[in-house]
């Protein structure tokens, strides 16, 4: 009985361990991938919350774009600086470089 708890423990600790493993792979290695998108709508969010050190209250800003790729209807909701946010205009086409559901380039527009 001992024996299948520790196999157990062994099974998930290398789950999680590949896990993170994977994450830090994607995000190191993955370049991300050139679309061609229209804008549908811009939007910034502001949540507040405390800062780094929890002695006062911070506010930060969010900025995030609705568009739709090239000869598709469906919408994704991506983030952005404010550097790229303040370039883009609505109901215009760019081609944007993609990595995990964030804008990092605009390579044209």
């Amino acid at each position: 009985m001992h024996d299948i708890f520790q196999i157990i423990q062994t099974v998930i600790v290398i789950a999680i361990a590949g896990f993170f493993a994977a994450i830090f792979i994607v995000g190191f290695f993955y370049q991300g991938i050139t679309k061609e998108i229209t804008v549908v709508k811009k939007r910034v969010s502001e949540y507040k919350g405390l800062n780094s050190t929890r002695s006062a209250e911070t506010r930060v800003k969010h900025f995030t774009i609705d568009c739709k790729y090239h000869n598709s209807d469906k919408i994704h909701t991506f983030r952005c600086n404010k550097m790229i946010f303040d370039r883009l205009k609505e109901n215009k086409s760019y081609k944007a470089k993609i990595k995990l559901m964030e804008i990092i380039k605009i390579e044209r527009g």
